[in-house]
């Protein structure tokens, strides 16, 4: 009964470190190697790996620089790794870029539209804050406002790949390895992953979930061996979770901290299981 209620503690965890790790925008900033993919799917640009994590993502003009409030989604900028895009009703400007923790030093590439002022391959150097949602800046006199847009993903890409680590049961004295591939495309999450249950006897146990992003909030499934579905929401470094499954409600709590996860399980039942759950991207 024991290896049988430890299978359904160790399942809901897999899934719920893995959504974590694709909603921690600020969790990925030390060690450990940069994403390979960027918010649309496709290969990043990883020529800017030192690159400010929380400037990355879309961003809608709000106040222009002569102080005017400017309608949601007339003006968007898109920052990925080093490349940007700017989109405006009568002009597409696409660019390089490099950036500190204040100032950004822009490279127009390439401009279409039938109202372009954009001198191409020219350095612009311009200063930058962010103060969450807001992205203020500066250069050349004017200062302009910026608000993350909602209708993509602000969730950081650099957490997508293979994270491994271990499941530690303090309950019953036993302990496994976990490994999850996590995949981003826009607004949509995917994680598969897999649970080693050598240590109690049993099978490894597959999993797979799905979630969808709204700024920075996602809300994930999950489902995987004796489990039933499971819901979750994740909220900037936290993570809550809650399930009912074949031997109780289990609960589920983490953070993340750099490229590590640290979390806690335990099972409302008396006689459940409790523990915690360590993951680092390899």
């Amino acid at each position: 009964m024991k290896k049988n209620r430890l299978i359904t503690i160790i399942l809901p965890l897999i899934l719920i470190a893995g959504m974590l790790f694709m909603l921690a925008g600020c969790g990925s900033s030390a060690g450990g190697d940069e994403a390979n993919t960027d918010n649309t799917g496709d290969p990043a640009d990883t020529s800017c790996k030192q690159c400010p994590e929380d400037l990355i993502g879309t961003w809608d003009l709000s106040i222009d620089d002569e102080g005017n409030q400017v309608p949601s989604g007339t003006v968007i900028l898109e920052l990925k790794a080093a490349s940007y895009e700017v989109t405006e009703p009568d002009c597409t400007e696409t660019g390089t870029y490099t950036a500190d923790t204040t100032s950004l030093s822009v490279t127009p590439t390439s401009a279409t539209g039938s109202d372009c002022d954009v001198d191409i391959g020219e350095v612009d150097t311009i200063q930058y804050t962010i103060s969450e949602p807001s992205l203020i800046i500066s250069g050349g006199g004017d200062t302009t406002t910026w608000v993350r847009s909602t209708g993509k993903s602000t969730a950081n890409s650099n957490v997508t790949g293979i994270w491994s680590g271990t499941w530690v049961d303090t309950v019953f004295g036993v302990s496994g390895s976990l490994d999850i591939t996590i995949t981003q495309k826009d607004n949509d999450l995917t994680a598969t992953g897999n649970a080693g249950l050598g240590s109690a006897g049993l099978a490894d146990e597959a999993i797979t979930g799905s979630g969808t992003i709204n700024g920075a909030t996602a809300s994930f499934t999950f489902t995987g061996g004796q489990t039933s579905t499971g819901l979750g929401t994740v909220n900037g470094t936290t993570i809550n979770m809650e399930a009912d499954v074949f031997f109780g409600h289990v609960v589920f709590t983490g953070t993340v901290n750099g490229n590590n996860i640290d979390g806690t399980f335990n099972f409302t039942n008396p006689g459940g299981g409790a523990g915690t759950v360590t993951l680092t991207k390899q």
